[in-house]
């Protein structure tokens, strides 16, 4: 059975996400009133016990966000090591908040955890 990590794009910028070296980024929509303020997402596959492929979830990550406003980035964030939750279940699907300065997962509509805040010297 094939899971997933859903990225949702909880800012009113545009995200430009790079996960674990990909050469093209996941760009998603703002989360705007136009859409009622409602998150877009993308779904990436998802392998736990494994290394990851570019563009895939894995058992460590590294993860680069970039906030758009039209063609100028306002913010951009690496997170590196990011190892899959222990908590998470790896038959059932993930999902990968993006906030302002900081990512949070969950799993079944639960946050579980703290919030994964940037790598020091590593963001502007």
């Amino acid at each position: 059975m094939a899971v997933s990590i859903q990225l949702a794009n909880c800012t009113p910028y545009t995200a430009k996400v790079y996960l674990n070296q990909s050469s093209a980024p996941l760009t998603l929509k703002p989360c705007a009133a136009t859409f009622g303020y409602l998150p877009f997402f993308a779904n990436r596959n998802r392998t736990p016990k494994d290394p990851p492929a570019p563009g895939d979830w894995g058992n460590l990550n590294a993860i680069y966000v970039q906030l758009m406003n039209g063609a100028t980035a306002l913010t951009t964030q690496v997170y590196g090591s990011v190892a899959e939750p222990t908590w998470a279940e790896t038959l059932k699907d993930l999902c990968l908040w993006i906030l302002w300065n900081e990512l949070v997962l969950s799993q079944d509509g639960i946050c579980h955890g703290s919030a994964i805040l940037p790598s020091p010297l590593a963001s502007t």
